[in-house]
């Protein structure tokens, strides 16, 4: 079990969408809103790993992408236990 000297404490600004979103993750899986967030930073850099994010890319790819990391991400909070 981690201790509290195993972490950092931080402060992040979420838009009040994302804020929302992460709200509902947590509720459903009976998370705590730092919890939540974590799982979904991991799952998003497994996912990223899994995509891999060119240096350069269009916006129109940008979007492309972002869609298709946001459906990973999704996919894998819905299996987390």
């Amino acid at each position: 079990m981690s201790r509290q000297n195993d972490f950092i404490k931080t402060q992040v600004r979420l838009p009040s969408d994302l804020h929302q979103e992460i709200l509902k993750f947590a509720n459903n899986y009976d998370f705590s809103m730092n919890t939540a967030i974590i799982e979904a930073i991991r799952a998003g850099l497994i996912v990223n790993s899994e995509v891999g994010i060119r240096a350069s890319v269009s916006p129109r790819d940008l979007s492309k992408l972002s869609d298709e990391i946001a459906n990973k991400v999704v996919e894998r909070l819905k299996k987390a236990p």
